[in-house]
């Protein structure tokens, strides 16, 4: 769930959320994706290669193995190009006799020839001419015949031993198939003629019957011409609806118009007034006189009372009653009245009338029109079943006619076939051995195996090491476990191997260290008085930069504060000390005797030939290193330590194998990780930390690639000349 997260200058907390992971992962940066694809190829330069060679001398031994043979190809070019394939169902009639005449005017499929070109008697017949010594199955599969697309033209190709023989071969193919389908032409002919003529005299009676029945139909119904007939019938019918419709139409107007007419007259009086003398209205003068008095009466009662005294109110009820009856009133009334006859009843009435003629006219029209329609309706009624009938007997007639005339075109064809006798395949080009195809091809199969063998090599590598999950360099280090690294220790060899490493090989050694010692100075924010020293497994080589860091810090001592001892080691590894061997010491007292209380920190102490540095060995053997280092007689041990010496470096046991290690680290300022390049893995690492956690250890000061693949050329003469107090560099655990 968590993972290393890096915090420059500072000590860093081992734990970071997941989805921080994930947003790290998402900012990958390409060139250090690129950077990390050429360095896993040439960690796998090797396997690398070994796929990719191997692949390539398998491709080219099996090429060179595999028989040789050789293709050549001849073009034909078959049946006629003007015709075309009929799938079934397509152009076909009623009649399957006719059908089946018909269909061999389609062009043949490229498959019916491919057939054809590869049947037994064919590859026989080849067999034989040639004299050839296999067998049908075997000239079978050496032919294949492929179809140019969107042509008559088939390519027909034959692979053998040589170009001699597959030439031959494909040319007699071509000659035997031509004659083959000439020989199929003629005997198809002969069956033609045969058949066709015993088919012919059946087909013109039937044709002759089919004549006949039409024309005695035709006389029968006293039908000259059916089509002009029906259309003059059918005309005729609809003239006559037509008449009916406008008639009824005309009717329906007369009888609204009678309607209409006979509602205004009953509305109407014969007579009308002739004339009226007009008076004016006595009253109104008799009120307008009465409302300018109450208007006066208004105007005297306003001037003596308020708007809200009952006259007033009064006065003004009455003026409003005055003018109301004023616009009652008219203003002129009737003196006498005169009678005449109504004029525009006289003319309504005349309109009816007519309307009432022309109804009774319309009625008297329609009835001589449903009398003609029901006339001509046995007319109509008998055209749909004459029309279908000679419809009928029509079709007959043509389907006779067409298959006496396919009948009579095929019986001519199949006798110019029979006399003629020629093939519908030509041969468009032989087969030449010069051009014939040579199989396996070397350098095709070598170019192809080459891109097989990158491409499997790549997969390979890539597969091996994403298995692999030992860490392999810094850039391991940074993004699987996104932990810093204080420093890079290249690989040196021991023993013997070590006379021959170059100066500077063995000089930018003896920086790495410096360059540790410095990047643990300021990679915390307080003073390192204590640090411990550990790896994930044993083997890493813990013990031996533990001591180099020690001789790397007690010269800087020495030199800067000029005292002789200033810088501690202590062997905390009580199952397999080997500081003491390294430094040449015996082990007779130390750390597990100082803890038990058999002797004091002064006691232990030894010197060592590095300037500034004291070791304090692991001492005797005890049962339980861990209770031990738990003990508050630790505690009070490095604080001494610290009292006395400027630095202690602890070389503490690796974390997985035992919990020594953590319990150590939790007493210590600082922590440092030592992580073998090729030897310890990721998961071991995670585990480690986990453990460092575990105890309560919330901060690393880093980690230290060790055994670091260095090429000797990325050394110059900058680096300084080796120093005395690192002397040993070797990287053993």
């Amino acid at each position: 769930m968590y993972e290393q997260q890096r915090l420059p200058g500072n000590s860093i907390p081992l734990a970071m959320p997941v989805g921080m992971q994930q947003q790290r992962a998402a900012d990958v940066d390409p060139v250090a994706m690129w950077h990390s694809f050429i360095g896993t190829l040439q960690r796998r330069r090797m396997l690398f290669a070994i796929v990719v060679f191997g692949v390539i001398a398998t491709v080219a031994i099996v090429t060179l193995l595999t028989p040789k043979t050789y293709t050549t190809d001849v073009k034909i070019i078959a049946g006629n190009p003007n015709a075309v394939a009929q799938t079934p169902g397509q152009g076909q009639t009623g009649l399957p006799a006719l059908n089946a005449l018909l269909l061999p005017n389609a062009a043949q499929s490229a498959e019916t020839y491919s057939e054809l070109i590869g049947e037994t008697p064919v590859v026989q017949r080849v067999i034989d001419d040639l004299q050839l010594n296999t067998n049908v199955q075997t000239l079978q599969g050496a032919l294949r015949v492929k179809p140019v697309t969107n042509t008559n033209i088939l390519s027909l190709q034959v692979t053998w031993k040589d170009p001699e023989t597959s030439a031959r071969i494909a040319n007699d193919f071509a000659n035997v198939f031509v004659a083959r389908e000439a020989e199929l032409l003629s005997a198809q002919a002969n069956g033609a003629v045969e058949f066709l003529a015993t088919q012919l005299p059946q087909a013109e009676r039937k044709l002759r019957n089919a004549e006949n029945a039409v024309s005695k139909y035709l006389t029968s119904h006293n039908i000259a011409d059916l089509s002009s007939q029906t259309t003059s019938t059918v005309a005729a019918a609809a003239n006559i609806d037509a008449k009916i419709n406008m008639t009824q139409l005309e009717k329906q107007q007369a009888d609204a118009q009678v309607s209409s007419l006979s509602t205004q007259l009953g509305a109407m009086r014969p007579t009308s007034n002739g004339g009226q003398s007009v008076a004016q209205n006595p009253v109104l003068p008799t009120l307008r006189q009465k409302l300018a008095d109450l208007q006066v009466q208004l105007g005297t009662a306003q001037q003596q009372y308020t708007d809200s005294h009952p006259t007033v109110i009064g006065l003004r009820q009455q003026i409003a009653d005055v003018k109301r009856e004023i616009a009652r009133q008219p203003a002129t009334v009737v003196s006498t009245t005169s009678t005449i006859a109504n004029p525009v009843y006289q003319q309504l009435s005349q309109q009816l009338a007519s309307a009432r003629a022309m109804t009774r006219s319309a009625d008297a029209q329609l009835a001589v029109l449903a009398r003609q329609r029901s006339a001509i309706n046995p007319q109509l009624a008998a055209l749909p079943g004459q029309s279908a009938k000679l419809a009928a007997l029509k079709r007959e007639q043509k389907l006779a006619e067409d298959f006496y005339n396919a009948l009579q075109q095929k019986y001519n064809d199949a006798t110019v076939s029979r006399t003629t006798g020629m093939s519908d395949v030509t041969v468009t080009q032989p087969a030449m051995a010069s051009l014939a195809k040579k199989s396996p091809h070397l350098a095709l199969n070598l170019m192809i195996g080459t891109i097989l063998g990158v491409l499997l090599g790549l997969g390979i590598v890539f597969l091996v090491d994403w298995f692999d999950g030992r860490i392999r360099d810094e850039r391991d280090i940074e993004g699987e476990l996104q932990l810093p690294v204080l420093a890079s220790i290249p690989q040196l060899p021991s023993g013997d191997g070590a006379a021959a490493v170059p100066a500077t090989v063995r000089n930018a050694a003896l920086e790495s260290y410096f360059q540790l010692v410095l990047a643990m100075r300021y990679s915390s924010d307080h003073p390192l008085r204590s640090v411990t020293i550990t790896s994930p497994l044993k083997g890493d080589g813990k013990s031996t930069v533990a001591m180099n860091v020690a001789g790397a810090l007690g010269e800087i001592a020495v030199t800067s504060i000029e005292r002789e001892a200033r810088v501690l080691i202590v062997d905390a590894d009580m199952r397999r000390p080997s500081l003491h061997k390294k430094f040449e010491v015996p082990n007779d007292v130390g750390l597990s005797d100082i803890l038990i209380g058999r002797a004091s920190l002064s006691q232990c102490v030894k010197r060592t030939d590095r300037p500034g540095v004291d070791l304090l060995t692991s001492g005797a053997h005890s049962p339980n290193p861990i209770k031990l280092l738990q003990s508050n007689r630790f505690d009070a041990l490095l604080s001494e330590a610290r009292a006395r010496y400027e630095t202690v470096i602890v070389d503490a046991p690796a974390l997985v194998p035992v919990f020594d290690a953590a319990i150590v680290a939790a007493k210590t300022d600082g922590t440092v990780m030592i992580l073998s390049a090729g030897h310890t893995d990721v998961r071991s690492t995670r585990k480690a930390l986990a453990r460092l956690e575990g105890v309560g250890v919330t901060e690393l000061l880093g980690t230290v690639m060790n055994r670091s693949t260095t090429k000797v050329e990325d050394y110059s003469d900058y680096f300084a000349v080796g120093s005395p107090a690192l002397k040993e560099l070797p990287n053993t655990a």
